[in-house]
């Protein structure tokens, strides 16, 4: 049966109403739309695909009118209202706020990837073992107390500390979940009290050249300008550590961070365990940018 559209130049267009061509239909444009979310085509398609969404839906509304289906055409509706991009891209969206990235395999089904253990964009050591990194916290942090009460009692520094994530905090995997790895951080002391002689200058250096080799950070190097006659910056690193002094006009920054370590809850060979069930896997995109030191 088809139904006829009336037109200002006495012309008709018959446009044909059979539910089951129009169920058909509504499949195409839902897989189409499952497909331009999936592999995030073009925005193109997507728009192209609720155009038809809509125009599946008018017409299997006249269908249910003309042809009284009361289940074919009602049928086709529901599944370009369920299926159309706007609907899926919503859902996805909501899917990833609560239970992270997911994708489909034919071999494995679904993946859980805020289960993922590593850290998108970083490749993490084979065998990596896990470090205490609540033990690395203190020691860090006794070792720029000791830097800055030398400092301080010398000269009468007064120091601010600096806002940011301070002591033992999980590392993002960029799926929606964190990862096995751990970052440590210490707060960044800060004076404006230093006056530009070469005594102060030679104390700030020589001071966190010693906090340095107490955690065993004994790779020197200036990333800017040269500390030792003005402005620049100095990095003491090892196994993932690195304390930096700068020097800025009258401002002296003392900061460390280290990471990505293995947690130390983790047991041995734990790692490769979790990570073999994505092994082979291309990885999706990140929906949060992991912070890794």
């Amino acid at each position: 049966m088809t139904a006829t559209v009336e037109q200002t130049a006495g012309r008709s267009i018959r446009i044909p109403l059979r539910p089951g061509l129009i169920l058909a239909c509504a499949v195409v444009v839902v897989l189409v739309s499952w497909v331009s979310i999936a592999f995030r085509l073009p925005w193109i398609i997507a728009a192209i695909a609720m155009l038809l969404a809509v125009l599946v839906t008018v017409w299997g509304t006249l269908s249910a009118i003309v042809r009284r289906s009361l289940f074919v055409a009602p049928l086709a509706i529901c599944l370009v209202a369920a299926g159309n991009p706007a609907t899926l891209a919503g859902l996805g969206s909501y899917v990833e706020r609560h239970a992270g990235v997911l994708s489909v395999t034919l071999d494995r089904g679904i993946v859980l990837w805020a289960k993922y253990p590593g850290i998108a964009g970083w490749d993490a050591p084979t065998d990596p073992q896990p470090v205490d990194t609540i033990a690395l916290a203190k020691n860090v942090q006794r070792a720029l107390r000791t830097a800055i009460g030398s400092l301080t009692t010398a000269y009468g520094w007064a120091w601010q500390i600096g806002d940011g994530d301070v002591g033992v905090t999980p590392i993002p995997n960029g799926f929606g979940g964190n990862s096995m790895f751990e970052r440590v951080d210490a707060p960044r002391w800060t004076t404006d009290a230093f006056d530009g002689s070469d005594e102060q200058r030679a104390a700030a250096i020589a001071t966190a050249e010693a906090s340095a080799a107490e955690l065993g950070l004994t790779q020197a190097s200036d990333t800017a300008g040269a500390v030792d006659t003005g402005d620049g910056t100095r990095s003491w690193s090892a196994d993932s550590q690195t304390l930096t002094l700068t020097i800025t006009g009258s401002r002296v920054t003392l900061t460390y961070v280290g990471g990505p370590f293995l947690s130390t809850l983790s047991l041995p060979g734990e790692f490769e365990t979790a990570s073999s069930g994505y092994a082979g896997l291309p990885l999706p995109p990140t929906i949060v940018t992991p912070d890794v030191p």
